[in-house]
């Protein structure tokens, strides 16, 4: 069986409760009709909501991921910015002055490699 989407599902649960609502009577001869009918009417109602909610909060996500690196931008530009007015108000070779250039420079490092794993050999058996 392959799988299914949300929405197939959905319309499954739909066309089934059309089903017993068409076959109505024929199916309350031998099955509480109208309780499968509510039930179905419910998880509908309920997984429609939860999902225009799901949808909803993935649109604030990408709105906020938005404006974080829109102010993460401006953070760093900020910060440059003041790490080079710091470092001519001291003195470019003042301790002070090199280690504020250093934070900088080190945030733009590549970290160091690691090590390879050296394979190990099967043990005999």
């Amino acid at each position: 069986m392959t799988t299914t989407t949300f929405t197939e599902r959905v319309g499954l649960a739909e066309r089934t409760k059309e089903s017993y609502e068409k076959n109505h009577a024929a199916l309350s001869a031998k099955l509480k009709a109208d309780e499968w009918i509510d039930e179905l009417d419910e998880v509908v109602a309920r997984a429609k909501a939860l999902d225009a909610r799901q949808e909803a909060l993935k649109a604030e996500q990408k709105a906020t991921t938005a404006e974080l690196n829109a102010v993460d931008r401006a953070m760093y530009r900020l910060t440059s910015g003041a790490i080079d007015a710091a470092v001519g108000a001291l003195g470019k070779g003042s301790p002070e002055a090199v280690q504020l250039a250093r934070m900088r420079a080190k945030l733009h490092r590549p970290d160091p490699p690691i090590e390879e794993v050296q394979p190990v050999e099967p043990s005999p058996t």
